[in-house]
């Protein structure tokens, strides 16, 4: 059986670029980089390339100054996860406004109250009455029953 390899062998091989040999070749290219001195050029290069992306979709330049159309220059990005630096840029801005205090919970519906009587006792003297309308079901329910034949 092909599918079932043997006993420590591997079923799964990689061929090409996802090789162990091109992922070292791959893995020492990417160390000899970075052991190299950065230079500035590529990191103004991709800034470039970013405000020519977003200009080309945007029709519009992300580096010039909406108020006085002057040059603006990135000086910092800031993560999702910042909820400080976010809320004082905001603040200072006079565009934070706190969330409105949560509403107290709505108190619970009333508890029904549930009536608890003892059983009258046996000999207490207290007569039952019988519902008339009960009555005059079980009547007509005697005469509906048809006659059984096994029941002479």
């Amino acid at each position: 059986m092909q599918h079932i390899p043997n006993k420590g062998e591997h079923l799964i091989r990689y061929y090409g670029h996802y090789s162990n040999k091109a992922r070292g070749l791959r893995a020492r290219d990417t160390a000899a980089s970075e052991t190299e001195t950065p230079t500035s050029a590529p990191v103004a290069l991709d800034r470039r390339r970013w405000a020519a992306l977003i200009q080309h979709i945007y029709q519009a330049d992300p580096l010039r100054c909406p108020k006085c159309g002057g040059r603006m220059k990135i000086i910092a990005f800031i993560e999702a996860h910042q909820h400080e630096v976010i809320r004082k840029i905001l603040e200072h801005c006079g565009l934070w406004h706190d969330p409105p205090p949560r509403a107290p919970p709505r108190p619970s519906p009333p508890a029904r109250a549930v009536r608890v009587e003892a059983a009258p006792e046996p000999d207490a003297g207290i007569s039952h009455e019988v519902d008339p309308d009960f009555l005059e079901h079980l009547r007509q329910e005697q005469f509906d029953q048809p006659d059984l034949p096994w029941e002479d």
